[in-house]
């Protein structure tokens, strides 16, 4: 131990001797008694006095380790000591840091506070207007119902007009086409008009009078209704102007004769088939006259032929199925040029059959 070492631990020593009372008076004891010896030179209480020293000595042996385990234990509490102050200076600047952010926060929140304000006043002012665009939307759905309605009811008038105007666009096509076959009509008319003049002219050069073709009219009238009718689509009995200058087209006239062929060959045909013959060849002679070059010629007298029935047709009115012609009750013709029979008599046999 060092001589600096020694003083300190003879100072702890002192400090801690002089705590305990007995020491004390120990301590003031020795003192005395060196100065007594150094008085009287007394070499026995020397030896005692060193003897105390010695058990002062081992009493208080322990003092100086358990110093050192207090040294230990100050460097230590020192150590955390230390440590403590460098946490406390992390800690102060821990707290520097969370107090500026802190000074930041305030200051933001000051500011927000603020916008917060700001946005109170334009939310109130946005609620105050949302208010009035719900009064407003409220007043224009009223108004856009009212709207809806007087539109629904134009768009039904629209509707009904736009009928109307398709009504009236089909009636005016419809006119139109009455008018153009008005019209058609007219001309058709002016034509035939033009063609029954012509007709009459030709029937007045022809007969020199209307005698004739009164005769043949008044015969036509003696069919029935129900003949007369079915003779429409070939002749027009209306009047005897219509009568005459009707069926001139000889492309009707084999149908026309397969009409009287019908007509006269029923098991009432005899009945007016003289009437029907008799107007089959008054239209037969007016068509083949109609033309200077005539197709057929009417085979008419063939009354006491023998029958052929190559050229002729027997009645169903006839009693016999062989023998001499006895009546034609219709002509037949054949072509002129060809000497083709194109329809074949319809004849009666004589004889009763018995």
């Amino acid at each position: 131990m060092s001589k600096g070492e020694d003083q300190e631990f003879k100072g702890k020593i002192y400090g801690l001797l002089e705590k305990d009372e007995h020491v004390h008076q120990l301590i003031c004891s020795i003192v005395s008694h060196q100065q007594l010896i150094s008085t009287q030179t007394n070499d026995a209480e020397i030896s005692n006095l060193k003897d105390e020293l010695e058990k002062l000595r081992g009493k208080y042996s322990g003092i100086e380790g358990e110093l050192n385990s207090k040294d230990a234990e100050i460097r230590k509490i020192g150590d955390e000591l230390s440590k403590c102050k460098k946490n406390i200076s992390e800690i102060i600047s821990e707290r520097n840091r969370i107090y500026d952010e802190l000074k930041i926060c305030q200051a933001e929140y000051k500011n927000s506070k603020i916008q917060l304000n700001d946005k109170n006043l334009e939310t109130e002012k946005l609620k105050n207007e949302l208010a009035e665009n719900k009064k407003t939307i409220s007043l224009i759905n009223a108004d856009r119902n009212r709207i809806s309605c007087e539109l629904k009811e134009w768009q039904s008038e629209y509707r009904n007009i736009k009928t109307q105007l398709k009504n009236k666009d089909a009636e005016i096509e419809n006119l139109k086409g009455e008018l153009a076959e008005y019209k058609k009509n007219v001309n058709a008319i002016a034509a035939e008009k033009d063609h029954i003049l012509d007709e009459c002219e030709k029937l007045k050069r022809k007969y020199g009078s209307l005698d004739e073709l009164d005769k043949i009219y008044k015969v036509y009238n003696v069919l029935p209704q129900n003949i007369r009718t079915s003779m429409n689509g070939f002749i027009r009995g209306d009047s005897l102007l219509a009568f005459v200058t009707s069926g001139a087209r000889d492309t009707k006239l084999e149908a026309f004769w397969e009409f009287c062929r019908a007509e006269v060959q029923k098991s009432n045909g005899l009945e007016y088939a003289k009437e029907i013959a008799a107007v089959f060849t008054f239209f037969f002679a007016k068509i083949m006259s109609a033309t200077d070059d005539p197709l057929y010629r009417l085979d008419i007298s063939l009354d006491g032929m023998e029958f052929d029935d190559d050229k002729m047709i027997l009645s169903n009115s006839s009693a016999v199925r062989s023998g001499v012609v006895d009546t034609t009750v219709l002509p037949g013709f054949t072509g002129i040029n060809s000497g083709r029979i194109a329809k074949k008599a319809i004849v009666i046999l004589k004889g009763n059959g018995k």
